[in-house]
């Protein structure tokens, strides 16, 4: 009888963890960079959410909000309260998550990481909804430019 050393009983379970961990190594990036993908698009999806019931609440009372906080109760504008910037699950944040709003009279940029909405009757960006952020996403784009 042929002597068998023991360490070829386990060269098989050392492939199939040399296998895993390549794959691994191959398949997790592509993993990551959808999931941001996604997360930013639910940042994105908010932002239309946004706009679109402010531009009903126009269309309903021919003006637009003096406040993005005061316009949401009794009013069935398909938004319930203003959604939140900045999903706490997205890896790469340029800013904490925050729902809050800067009024702005014209198109400025702060920086300030929150929605940003101009209230300002006489300018002619009246009604306007963007993020106020510089940074780009993981496609290039500033934030501010969606």
């Amino acid at each position: 009888m042929a002597y068998r050393h023991p360490i070829r009983k386990i060269i098989p379970y050392i492939v199939a963890a040399a296998a895993a961990g390549a794959l691994y190594m191959i398949f997790w990036p592509k993993i990551q960079s959808f999931r941001i993908y996604i997360l930013e698009g639910r940042t994105k999806g908010s932002l239309s959410e946004l706009r679109r019931a402010v531009n009903f609440y126009y269309q309903r009372n021919g003006k637009y909000p003096a406040s993005l906080e005061n316009f949401f109760p009794g009013e069935n504008l398909g938004l319930k309260k203003l959604p939140v910037l900045w999903d706490a699950k997205y890896l790469r944040l340029p800013h904490p998550p925050t729902s809050e709003v800067v009024h702005v009279s014209g198109p400025k940029l702060t920086d300030s990481g929150r929605w940003a909405y101009v209230d300002n009757p006489m300018s002619p960006y009246w009604g306007k909804v963007y993020i106020d952020c510089i940074h780009r996403d993981s496609r290039g784009s500033p934030w501010v430019s969606y």
